[in-house]
């Protein structure tokens, strides 16, 4: 599902629409006292986890908010909630009609 370092999902997929991705990654230091930013691109409704803990829920699907297969968010990630060594990013990404993207 990653390809060339962006997780994009396109209408091939079994279950068109609905995509759940996991990536890991390391963090050789971490500042416990300060914020990560983490900018997640999405279409539609997005949820996304930092090593189990929910950090981020939007759902556009059922409300009218205009053309946002392009929605850009912004998260604060507490430095606590990161740790040396491996971390996990878990995405659960819908789309209403079409392909789901999630970058």
């Amino acid at each position: 599902m990653a390809r060339d370092g962006m997780w994009y999902s396109n209408t091939r997929f079994p279950y068109a629409g609905k995509y759940w991705l996991r990536r890991h990654f390391t963090m050789k230091e971490v500042d416990k006292t300060r914020n990560y930013l983490l900018y997640v691109t999405h279409d539609d409704d997005c949820v996304v986890w930092l090593n189990g803990t929910e950090v981020l829920r939007e759902n556009f699907y059922h409300v009218s908010v205009g053309d946002i297969w392009n929605w850009v968010s912004t998260v604060a990630i507490d430095g606590n909630l990161l740790k040396e060594g491996d971390n996990v990013l878990a995405v659960y990404v819908h789309d209403g009609g079409g392909a789901a993207f999630i970058d």
